[in-house]
């Protein structure tokens, strides 16, 4: 479906776009990534609370993955893609134009993605001046889309409203699903996160028509974290129950230090087998891929969290409701 947005504008901005804002635009447009989210999700889990980190990287997961359905249902393809000039007008690397060659346009994932995460994070925000950053950052990270090419204005306005549905849906629900989703068995839990892993996959199969190693690779990498998460977050509760407690701030930027790298180590240990065998293709990638980012969202759940404990820098609830 290709829907009849106004290119003509990013041509122009692309024509008019000095280095300077293309670097910042750049940077703010990483953190509206599965990486930038790593890091502020990270923020929250050591200093201020590690439900609200939970709650927030569930959130942002599940709109990707929504973001995904829509994209692969409407089919619009990214600016520049049909004519063939997009590299003429694309502010990103090579390797990255070849990756967003393979997605879709419409809805923006980054707005989209944005607004359910800052979003509801508004609603857990104290202060006004910490509201008027969170409302800030969608802006930002929607609008570094279009100017660096990759995306119509149209799209964003679409992701904007759609993550701001997810983010007042999310702070009306979340609580009650997520005691009843605790409340389930782990097998349960497992089959379910699974089950719809692989019909995401399909569904993306067959509204596509490509084979499978023709397929776009991160929503894999997302519903594997998403399905780590899930896992292991209930896992955590019973068997660590790691607690923020005041803590100085030396302390607390130890646990975001020791979270990040060891998330970091992880995902490097991913790419190991690439490098010594080559990299693998179609299912077998698919599966790999599922599976290792389910591994990343286990261990900063759960591993983290444990060593936290062992180490001395939290301390640990589950003795009071039993292991």
């Amino acid at each position: 479906m290709d829907l009849d947005f106004n290119q003509a504008w990013l041509a122009t901005i692309a024509d008019h776009r000095p280095e300077l804002v293309t670097k910042v635009f750049q940077a703010i447009t990483f953190m509206g990534g599965v990486e930038g989210y790593l890091i502020v999700i990270a923020l929250i889990f050591c200093f201020i609370s590690k439900r609200l980190a939970v709650s927030a990287s569930i959130i942002v997961l599940v709109s990707m993955i929504l973001n995904h359905l829509l994209k692969t249902f409407i089919q619009n393809p990214r600016p520049f893609v049909v004519d063939g000039t997009y590299l003429d007008y694309w502010a990103v690397s090579p390797m990255r134009a070849a990756e967003l060659v393979a997605e879709f346009s419409t809805p923006s994932g980054h707005a989209m993605a944005a607004a359910a995460f800052y979003g509801f994070l508004i609603t857990r925000a104290h202060s006004t001046f910490a509201r008027g950053l969170l409302l800030f950052a969608p802006f930002l990270i929607g609008i570094s889309r279009p100017i660096l090419g990759v995306h119509f204005f149209e799209d964003i306005a679409l992701g904007w409203l759609l993550g701001g549905g997810i983010a007042c849906l999310a702070v009306l629900k979340i609580d009650a699903l997520w005691r009843r989703w605790i409340s389930l068995d782990l097998i349960v839990q497992a089959a379910l996160t699974i089950s719809v892993s692989a019909l995401v996959w399909l569904a993306t199969l067959v509204l596509t028509g490509r084979s499978a190693p023709d397929l776009p690779t991160e929503f894999i990498s997302v519903l594997g974290f998403l399905t780590g998460v899930l896992l292991a977050t209930p896992i955590e509760h019973r068997k660590v129950d790691y607690e923020i407690e005041q803590a100085s701030p030396v302390i607390s930027s130890i646990r975001f230090v020791l979270m990040l790298g060891l998330l970091i180590l992880v995902l490097l240990a991913l790419d190991a087998p690439a490098l010594i065998f080559g990299e693998p293709s179609g299912v077998i990638e698919t599966l790999w891929r599922y599976i290792g980012y389910g591994l990343v969202g286990a261990v900063g759940v759960f591993v983290v969290p444990w060593l936290f404990v062992r180490l001395k820098l939290a301390t640990s609830g589950s003795s009071t409701h039993g292991s």
